[in-house]
């Protein structure tokens, strides 16, 4: 009899994601650097031309240095910590695949908040352990009609709205309504769903991929209060750009806090893997020993020293990326699309069905972010380029518009759960549930101890 993998592994699936599908884009006769990928979050200048020379100048020929130690010493430096508060990682996806190896028994529970990063469970599923799916905010279930994605035996709807899609952002504003006054009721509604199901392990994407939800600081303190014996791992990958964002170093010395953070978003180096962890040294430790050896190779270290040298740069596309977000968003509802407020420089837009328009646009030479991965069928996120960039997606809508390529309701205002955005008691002033600030706009219910999907109705 042929060898067995694990059971933990049978009916996993990998995680979908944005970026180009080489196979797709030689099918349509796209060569990759032809298409402007708009579903890609990263830096709109590139990476700086000294990131590029470094790259091409290490030394691939030896072995790197398998704890990055001059690289860990320089984000030590940047982030006012020491060394040992730094795991160097193979982008900030070893961070969080080996945040469950190390914390997570085969049986044991960790909670994922969604919408959001498909790989946190796709991490505790390798790890043997159970996904409890918490799908914040029941639109459906507050316009007094059921979800018609719900699954059986799914975790309780959380009723409310978290932001109007029609609410206009100011520079920096956060989108959430996760503000300090509804802090307390958010991360005891939330801690109590994490210690009734025994979790060991709790990811947050801050700021929420994809819906630019960012919490304020004494939302996550109140949370690693709450849950003395659950590890927080708050995903960072994005923080570089939003507008004023808190200091999460401030909490490094917590014992139950792992923080994440990407390179290859704030500097534009997808193509290299690169990130790292932040936390305390005994929460490292077992990280640091589940790490392969040598995970981070020559060039990707020697890119993200120089990269270090040039935080102007992160400044000046963060800045681009948010003044071209306003602009986008402006253009787009002009068309008569609904657009979602973000604290992030990505956003996401309703089209009625996010599949057909990506398709569309793609053969236009243009790519949006399906949601439909995210249990949101009728979105697409969109990331902001430079403004002749720009211009050219929203010429690819206007013809993918006039072709009647696509089917799209214009100006209806509808939310992703099929309730008229006008009519969303809870805006960003006044969520019904204060889980529902968590990830903005009118969710749906989500699936314990599954791989199922919430599809919205």
């Amino acid at each position: 009899m042929a060898p067995r993998p694990r059971r933990a592994l049978h009916g996993v699936a990998r995680c979908p994601h944005g970026g180009p599908d080489h196979a797709e884009l030689a099918a349509l006769g796209h060569r990759p650097g032809d298409v402007l990928d708009f579903s890609v979050n990263s830096n709109p200048l590139g990476c700086h031309p000294a990131v590029r020379q470094a790259a091409a100048a290490a030394a691939v020929e030896r072995y790197a240095d398998s704890a990055a130690t001059v690289l860990a010493r320089a984000l030590a430096e940047a982030h006012g910590c020491r060394p040992e508060q730094v795991l160097v990682t193979a982008g900030s996806l070893e961070a969080l695949r080996l945040a469950a190896q190390a914390y997570l028994e085969p049986g044991e529970v960790g909670v994922v908040a969604e919408p959001t990063f498909g790989e946190y469970a796709l991490a505790i599923q390798l790890a043997g352990g159970l996904v409890e799916r918490l799908w914040l905010g029941a639109g459906g279930a507050a316009a007094g009609h059921a979800d018609s994605g719900s699954p059986e035996g799914a975790t309780p709807p959380l009723a409310g709205f978290g932001v109007s899609p029609k609410k206009e952002m100011g520079s920096g504003q956060q989108a959430s309504g996760a503000t300090a006054d509804n802090a307390g009721a958010l991360t005891d509604e939330v801690a109590a769903l994490a210690r009734e199901r025994g979790a060991k392990l709790l990811y947050l994407c801050q700021p929420n991929n994809p819906t630019g939800t960012y919490l304020p600081q004494a939302t996550v303190a109140r949370l690693l209060d709450a849950l003395p014996d659950t590890l927080v791992v708050l995903d960072e990958a994005y923080v570089a750009f939003v507008a004023d964002a808190w200091p999460s170093e401030a909490l490094l010395g917590r014992s139950n806090l792992l923080v994440v953070r990407s390179l290859t978003k704030d500097h534009a180096l997808a193509g290299l893997r690169i990130g790292y962890a932040l936390g305390a040294p005994d929460v490292l430790a077992p990280l640091r020993l589940a790490q392969p050896a040598w995970s981070v190779g020559a060039p990707a270290q020697a890119a993200a020293l120089a990269a270090l040298d040039h935080p102007e740069h992160v400044a000046a596309g963060r800045a681009l990326a948010l003044a071209e977000r306003s602009f986008l968003q402006r253009e787009l509802r002009a068309l008569g699309f609904t657009v979602w407020p973000s604290a992030a420089h990505f956003f996401l837009v309703d089209v009625g069905d996010a599949g057909t328009l990506r398709a569309a646009l793609l053969r236009r030479g243009v790519q949006v972010r399906d949601c439909t991965s995210f249990g949101l069928p009728a979105l697409v996120r969109i990331a902001p380029r430079t403004r002749p960039e720009n211009e050219r997606l929203l010429a690819a809508l206007r013809d993918v518009l006039a072709s009647g390529d696509h089917r799209h309701v214009r100006g209806s205002g509808t939310s992703p759960c099929g309730t008229s955005a006008g009519d969303a008691k809870g805006s960003l002033e006044g969520a019904s549930s204060p889980l529902a600030t968590l990830f903005g706009a009118g969710w749906g219910n989500g699936d314990s101890h599954s791989q199922r999907r919430c599809v919205i109705g």
